[in-house]
């Protein structure tokens, strides 16, 4: 998911806020199974992985703008500060030395290794 909102208000006259969050999710899985029948299994009595992985990204950003005429002359006076945060957090599990592979990389408990 990706996605960003916003808000900005005249504070007074030329005197402008505007706020900004923005916010990106990912969120993947990803589940492997070779049984002893195929190549990649089968020096191993059956091979699974399973592997997830979730990262959150969000941002703030926080302006103030100040505009004023002065005669023939225009002024523009921008501030701001942003504020920004990652986590993420993976995890992976490989397995081989299948007793039993009808339930492929989930019956990981009953693997040799």
């Amino acid at each position: 998911m990706l996605g960003n909102i916003f808000g900005q208000v005249t504070i007074l006259p030329g005197l402008s806020a505007r706020v900004s969050i923005g916010a990106d999710i990912l969120n993947s899985r990803r589940n492997v199974f070779y049984t002893p029948q195929t190549l990649a299994g089968s020096d191993r009595n059956g091979y699974g992985s399973n592997g997830s992985s979730s990262n959150i990204n969000l941002l703030n950003e926080n302006t103030l703008t100040y505009n004023k005429q002065i005669n023939d002359h225009a002024f523009e006076f921008l501030a701001g500060v942003t504020f920004q945060t990652n986590s993420e957090e993976r995890a992976y599990l490989e397995t081989e030395g299948f007793p039993n592979y009808t339930l492929g990389a989930n019956n990981r408990v009953q693997a040799i290794n």
